[in-house]
């Protein structure tokens, strides 16, 4: 197998996916707020 070849340093694959993960829990946080606003705004 080729593992070695294709290996990579675990500190720059975790930063990527810290990154990535922020961006989601950014984005899925913006997606209830939204949710949140159009609610009250069809009650008030």
């Amino acid at each position: 197998m080729y593992q070695e070849e294709v290996m990579v340093p675990m500190g720059d694959w975790v930063k990527t996916r810290l990154k990535n993960l922020v961006i989601q829990i950014k984005l899925g946080m913006n997606r209830k707020l939204e949710v949140v606003l159009e609610k009250i705004s069809q009650i008030g």
